[in-house]
């Protein structure tokens, strides 16, 4: 039979799990064209197809990447890259109400789940994989999936256990299963939001 410690300290630590995640913050600058490397110009050049392009420098806790942002096929596309240009991925906004219903289903289960209250704030299809596979699934238009192109679901919600109320960043696959999360801090502001 367990001892009282250690059952004690087993419903502890599996108490605790759901307080585990990553923390997340996020500074983007602005950066000219002429600053990107080639490869993530060449990329988001055959991609956007002469639409215009804001670039930045996303600053992380711990690293910083390269984004392009523009408007195609009235979708919000964020393609993200390493400093040399690699890629990384490719987010295209949706809405949540879009996503197929099995997903649907699986990730309102995990919300209602772990937490009394939730409101989904932002949906994105994410999609990586060797960026010349990526581009030309990007490019057809009407096919929902391809093999090597991995996709994934990213889910930012407001969310609500017991009395902690926080904005939290979920990466889902196309299953529903939860692959990682990160708590979103907030930014104080100069000036007065109301």
């Amino acid at each position: 039979m367990m001892s009282t410690w250690r059952y004690s300290l087993i419903i502890w630590f599996v108490a605790s799990l759901p307080l585990v995640a990553q923390t997340k913050l996020e500074k983007e600058y602005r950066m000219s064209k002429e600053a990107v490397p080639v490869p993530a110009l060449r990329f988001v050049d055959d991609l956007a197809q002469e639409r215009k392009v804001k670039w930045y420098k996303e600053q992380g806790l711990e690293r910083s990447t390269i984004e392009a942002k523009f408007k195609r096929n009235k979708r919000r596309y964020s393609v993200e890259f390493n400093n040399s240009g690699l890629l990384e991925d490719v987010e295209i906004e949706r809405s949540y109400r879009s996503l197929p219903d099995t997903l649907k289903t699986a990730l309102d289960l995990f919300f209602e789940a772990q937490y009394k209250r939730h409101r989904i704030c932002k949906t994105q299809i994410q999609y990586s994989g060797k960026p010349e596979i990526v581009l030309a699934f990007l490019q057809q238009s009407g096919i929902t999936a391809m093999p090597r192109v991995v996709t994934r679901f990213e889910i930012v919600a407001k969310v609500k256990s017991d009395k902690t109320s926080r904005e939290v960043e979920f990466l889902f696959d196309q299953s529903g299963r939860l692959l990682s999360k990160a708590v979103i801090i907030q930014k104080n502001a100069d000036h007065l939001e109301y």
